[in-house]
């Protein structure tokens, strides 16, 4: 399998998701949270059955093929299951521990790559690689079942997850009001959009292919390089104490600029010092990553309001995914294209390096859009009771006489922030 094909079956399962995450911040809002956690099981039990028999087919090309339809479907079901349990988090939690929330959700994808990436390998050496799919798809069940079961709680329990207005609004949203909640999405928005696009699409583009860097470029042994490449996910896993301080004090913009700057000099790092120390490099894009999953998806939540929430998260999960399908992409064309591996992997990082430029760009700019902002929702912090953290609120007041579903979307009262402790 060439480099291209090998990430074909990353690349379909991230674009699969930038097309459903966008369907799915609409469908959440307009048919709830009960019926799409229904679908997302459907298509993840469907993906998995599917690329675990693909292998099965006569030929090597219909193999192929069936694997990626199962990935493709796998993603449709992935990510929009993960619309769905970003809406119900941002208000379940949102006065509490939203950011925690977040941390706590996504260190569970790399505390399952903790534990899958150093057993799978040992699995397959005893049982084979046939075999093993199938203990994975055992595995993979609890996903979809977990999934239903915790639409069903917030069939349940719904209405004291959320004000009253908030739910008769999102009955109510059509196809024509869910296109002008996207049109009057303000510039805070727009901005974490793209730090979301170039961040994730350089960070997934360097650790999928980062173990092969070191295999081929530094000579190292597979389990070696897998072991190194796994320090990024180990870091990762401090999301949820940097949570902590999130809630207490707010600051996004700030995490957003510090989680940029360090993945950017990491990169820089491996492009312009030979023989730069790849432990210390993994060390600091995990941290950079752990700082980026405190901060990034509550600030989606605090930029938009309970209203229009699902929508934003969906598109927000769309530019994520298309992000990483895209420079997946590419990277695999840049790896197939040279013949020194040198310099395809200087070329390759240095994709990597411009990417990760745009986001530290992107941050800087919600930072002084945040700063022109009175009420400065990046900020603020979101453990006050639902607060005027929403960045649209003005625009929304200013056009509600053009769009009457606009006129529904609420204000509320800002308690004063709290102070970051003097560190003498």
């Amino acid at each position: 399998m060439t480099d291209s094909q090998f990430n074909a079956l990353y690349v379909v399962h991230f674009w699969a998701g930038s097309v459903i995450s966008f369907l799915s911040g609409f469908l959440v809002t307009r048919y709830g949270v009960w019926n799409c956690s229904l679908a997302t099981a459907s298509a993840l039990f469907s993906g998995m059955i599917l690329f675990t028999v693909g292998p099965y087919c006569s030929s090597t090309t219909a193999a192929f093929a069936v694997m990626m339809v199962g990935r493709l479907l796998y993603g449709c079901g992935y990510w929009g299951n993960c619309v769905v349990s970003q809406q119900v988090k941002s208000h379940w939690f949102f006065g509490r521990e939203l950011a925690v929330a977040f941390a706590v959700y996504n260190c569970s994808f790399r505390l399952g790559s903790i534990i899958a990436y150093p057993s799978v390998g040992a699995v397959v050496e005893k049982f084979g690689m046939q075999t093993t799919m199938w203990i994975v798809f055992a595995i993979g069940l609890v996903g979809p079942v977990t999934a239903t079961i915790a639409g069903w709680i917030h069939l349940r329990y719904a209405e004291i997850s959320m004000d009253s207005f908030v739910l008769e609004e999102v009955r109510h949203h059509t196809v024509k009001s869910t296109l002008g909640i996207v049109r009057h999405l303000t510039k805070h928005y727009w901005a974490v959009a793209a730090f979301l696009f170039f961040y994730y699409g350089g960070i997934m583009s360097v650790m999928s292919d980062f173990p092969k860097f070191l295999m081929e470029a530094r000579n190292m042994a597979e389990t070696q390089a897998g072991l190194i490449s796994g320090i990024i996910s180990d870091m990762a896993l401090l999301s949820p104490l940097l949570g902590v301080f999130t809630d207490r004090y707010g600051w996004r913009d700030v995490q957003m600029v510090i989680c940029s700057t360090l993945f950017l000099l990491g990169l820089l790092g491996l492009v312009s010092i030979s023989g730069f120390n790849a432990i210390l490099y993994c060390f600091i894009v995990g941290l950079s990553s752990a700082i980026m999953g405190a901060c990034i998806w509550s600030g989606v939540v605090v930029v938009t309001t309970p209203g229009t929430v699902g929508v934003a998260m969906g598109l927000s999960s769309a530019f994520q995914t298309f992000g990483a399908g895209l420079f997946l992409l590419i990277g695999g064309f840049i790896l197939d294209a040279g013949t020194d591996t040198k310099s395809k992997w200087l070329n390759f990082f240095v994709m990597g390096t411009c990417a990760v430029g745009v986001s530290l760009i992107a941050a800087l700019a919600a930072w002084y859009l945040d700063s022109k902002t009175p009420h400065r929702p990046l900020r603020s912090r979101s453990s006050v009771k639902p607060s005027l953290v929403s960045a649209e609120d003005t625009m929304a007041r200013r056009d509600s006489e053009r769009d009457p579903f606009i006129s529904n979307i609420s204000s509320y009262s800002c308690e004063p922030e709290p102070t970051l402790p003097l560190i003498l």
